[in-house]
């Protein structure tokens, strides 16, 4: 899905954000934002906080997005089904948003996708099809079932609805951290990014909102300081959350406008974060989820 927009319009603005809170409030959590003075004397920060949304419905963020995307869906639409492709969270959101609003929902997966994962992603109700030997076979196979059946494509980032459920989550750092300054968010596809810098751009002060990607996946810096998308020919890194090669057209297009600047960390780097975040803030973050911290405790970056 995707709305049309007039020439020159934004693709996701923070009203289109607002209402997706409004479609998404009675279903996801209003995950808490953890304070660490640990991290901020790490850091040279007055102060750091923590937004967990590793305790969200599913693990993961994706739920905000892929619900807000189906909740538009029509009666037309929602009785042909939903279909997506994912290694990962946006799975189990797309599953678990077909499970709440009672539609039929397909997740093509690669052959090297997890058991555990297949398992968690049928439990939510989805009908899970093993397609292809990488992640890019399953996301064309997808797509071709899609233009075949008629099922709804659910992008796991590149769509503007997609962007303005995850942009739900800027709405809860103003009103959870009212001092906030500066924002690091993990870019994979860029769709997180875009949500959130949609909402910070638009606050009545400045905020630096800031991407970060692991050194073997850093597609993001060179697309945001040129003028064209940025594509890797592969990635290598141990967050796989955010191994992507490149952002799409949507994405790419909001966080040239939203994104202040992009840092590299290294697996070594952000492995230290998931220790950290382990050992002093009690909580079990993915790679990809770590990623911000180690960017925070980085000598590269100043807070």
């Amino acid at each position: 899905m995707s709305r049309n927009r007039d020439a020159g319009e934004a693709l996701v603005t923070r009203e289109d954000v607002a209402n997706a809170r409004d479609r998404i409030d009675d279903v996801v959590h209003r995950t808490p934002l953890d304070t660490s003075r640990t991290f901020a004397e790490m850091s040279g920060a007055d102060s750091i906080g923590l937004k967990l949304e590793n305790v969200q419905r599913t693990g993961s963020f994706k739920i905000r997005g892929a619900y807000n995307t189906m909740a538009q869906l029509s009666d037309a639409e929602r009785e042909v089904g939903v279909i997506a492709s994912s290694a990962g969270n946006h799975a189990q959101g797309v599953a678990l948003a077909g499970d709440l609003l009672d539609i039929e929902t397909t997740i093509v997966v690669p052959e090297v996708t997890p058991a555990a994962k297949i398992e968690a992603t049928r439990g939510y109700g989805a009908e899970v099809v093993v397609e292809g030997d990488i992640y890019e076979r399953s996301y064309e196979y997808a797509l071709e079932r899609a233009e075949e059946t008629g099922e709804t494509f659910v992008h796991p980032f590149d769509d503007a609805d997609v962007v303005a459920g995850q942009g739900t989550i800027g709405l809860e750092l103003l009103e959870q951290y009212p001092s906030i300054d500066t924002v690091l968010v993990a870019i994979g596809g860029g769709g997180l990014i875009s949500g959130i810098g949609t909402v910070l751009t638009a606050a009545e002060r400045d905020i630096r909102v800031i991407g970060v990607q692991p050194e073997g996946a850093a597609h993001a810096k060179p697309s945001l300081e040129g003028s064209e998308i940025h594509e890797l020919a592969d990635v290598d890194t141990v967050a796989e959350g955010i191994a992507d090669t490149r952002m799409l057209e949507t994405t790419f297009e909001i966080a040239r406008e939203v994104v202040d600047d992009v840092v590299s960390v290294s697996d070594r780097e952000i492995a230290a974060g998931v220790t950290l975040l382990a050992e002093r803030a009690k909580t079990v973050a993915e790679s990809a989820g770590a990623a911000p911290l180690a960017a925070a405790l980085s000598d590269d970056l100043a807070l």
